[in-house]
């Protein structure tokens, strides 16, 4: 493990430098917070990420292919989180409970048809 003033001569380097893909010149200008998290990942599940980073056919850090599958998660949670509510709001109208507008009338109200 790197000594407490080498890690902090890391922190001031990279502070300096811009990141990886960003233009010479151009800084972004929005700051974002990062939390270093620690994950315990079985051997097996390891060597299977590590083995599907070694076939993308553009290099990928298994940092990068981790933080993707994150984000792929959190994106099918949100998507099923929205299913879940429409599924909801399409068995209120079935019951009666909620109401939905004809078309026409919508369309009536906004000047796109005629009476």
């Amino acid at each position: 493990m790197p000594s407490i003033s080498a890690r902090n001569a890391a922190k001031k380097t990279a502070k300096t430098l811009p990141k990886a893909g960003t233009a010479v010149g151009k800084r972004s200008t929005a700051a974002r917070e990062v939390i270093p998290v620690n994950l315990r990942i079985e051997p097996a599940t390891l060597e299977q990420i590590n083995a599907s980073v070694q076939r993308r056919r553009v290099r990928t850090s298994r940092h990068t292919w981790i933080m993707e599958a994150v984000i792929e998660k959190l994106d099918r949670e949100a998507d099923a989180a929205e299913l879940r509510e429409a599924e909801a709001e399409l068995l209120a109208i079935r019951e009666g409970r909620s109401f939905t507008t004809p078309l026409e009338d919508v369309m009536r109200v906004h000047g796109n048809l005629e009476d």
